[in-house]
């Protein structure tokens, strides 16, 4: 265990030495939470905030509707002599929306009621979203109006409302369970879990295979077992380090207030300490297996090149899962036998529970023993790999 604990101290500090790792592992995931926060944060008060739609109409400029498209505080109007005119308009996007009021003759069967068309245009999102607006405003110009006819009879609107909805949320989001980065955080951990150790560890093995450097240490007094596992701890080291770095940032971006961000946190950026012992109960093993994968690419390549690229690969992998688990809850598949007992995957769903504030032991023993399976046979392939002659090979 000393000599490991000294091979793990020579890694550590070249480690730390290198910028590579300071970079990748620990500023990188710090700023890509800041940044990603802070766009997210940027994009819900925009989504929040109603756009200004840009609107034209042609027809009757007292008309109700026209007065009530006036007063809403998200159009800009302008006034349009044919529908010709405005559809021109509307091609070019310049408005989102022609509304025309067609004219009322005495002999019509209406019943009072104006007749309006809404001009759009399908290929314009803007659009799109405007006619919705603009259906919204009818239904309530229309509603209120009903409701003053019922006043006038005597009747009360209530009476119309065959079913009356109340709705009560069972369980309100404490800390970072009322976040709406709630789904994102484990994606981002266990990404960086993989990421912050793939930027170095193509130098822990392949690299020293180029320089030379790995013979000496294997004629060292180090055996080679131990020479296996002190590498691999320091780059578990490392990677957890990364990814923690990540719960960190956030915890810090959070609570530092801004006001892009603040609205992402309504209660809080707290974590429960269940919370908190489940993402350790998880993440350890995923490191594990995660390193454990690293090693073995870094040991089986010839180069750093070689290194690279089959860890291209890998990322993939580690990528894919990852990027399901953001939609895993939208299908229903969170709670699918084989989703539960994909690696990776597995882990990203229930640290988001946990991080929630309501950790479900059993998927957590479930993805942290799938994680600890897997760590344990790529740990074991690294192991085999320093033990073979082939670990010096060039060639």
């Amino acid at each position: 265990m000393n000599r490991i604990g000294l091979i793990w101290r020579k890694e550590i500090s070249d480690m730390v030495r290198d910028r590579r790792v300071l970079n990748g592992a620990l500023v990188m995931p710090v700023l890509t939470i800041a940044l990603v926060m802070m766009l997210i944060g940027s994009i819900s008060s925009s989504v929040r905030s109603t756009p200004n739609f840009p609107m034209a109409i042609v027809g009757a400029k007292d008309s109700l509707i026209s007065q009530a498209i006036v007063r809403s505080e998200t159009s800009k109007t302008r006034q349009v002599e044919t529908v010709e005119e405005g559809i021109k308009l509307l091609r070019r996007q310049e408005i989102a929306l022609l509304i025309e009021i067609l004219p009322t003759s005495p002999g019509t069967n209406t019943n009072g009621q104006l007749q309006v068309i809404a001009h759009y245009n399908e290929g314009d999102t803007l659009s799109m979203m405007a006619v919705g607006a603009f259906r919204g405003q009818i239904q309530e110009v229309n509603s209120t109006k009903l409701k003053l006819l019922l006043q006038e009879r005597g009747i009360d609107p209530a009476a119309t409302e065959a079913i009356q909805l109340a709705t009560r949320n069972v369980e309100k989001g404490s800390g970072l369970g009322s976040s709406t980065l709630i789904g994102l955080i484990p994606y981002l951990v266990v990404l960086w879990a993989f990421y912050g150790g793939m930027s170095i560890v193509a130098d822990l093995v392949a690299g020293e295979k180029e320089k030379g450097t790995l013979e000496t240490l294997l004629v060292s007094p180090v055996r080679r077992i131990e020479l296996a596992w002190g590498k691999i701890l320091a780059l578990g080291t490392i990677c957890l380090a990364s990814a923690l770095t990540n719960v960190v940032a956030i915890l810090l971006v959070g609570a530092i207030g801004l006001p892009v961000t603040k609205e992402l946190f309504p209660n809080g950026v707290q974590i429960q300490l269940g919370g908190a012992v489940a993402v350790l109960v998880m993440l350890i093993p995923l490191v594990a297996f995660f390193a454990g994968v690293m090693v073995s690419i870094s040991a089986l390549a010839k180069s750093m090149r070689e290194c690279q690229t089959y860890l291209t690969v890998a990322s993939f992998l580690v990528l894919l899962p990852a990027i399901f688990s953001q939609f895993a809850d939208l299908t229903g598949l969170n709670r699918v036998a084989w989703v539960l007992w994909t690696p990776i995957l597995n882990t990203s769903l229930a640290m988001r529970s946990a991080l929630a504030g309501n950790p479900n032991w059993l998927n957590i023993g479930i993805a942290a023993t799938s994680s600890l399976v897997l760590a344990g046979l790529f740990l074991a392939i690294a192991i085999s790999l320093f033990n073979r002659e082939e670990i010096v090979n060039r060639s």
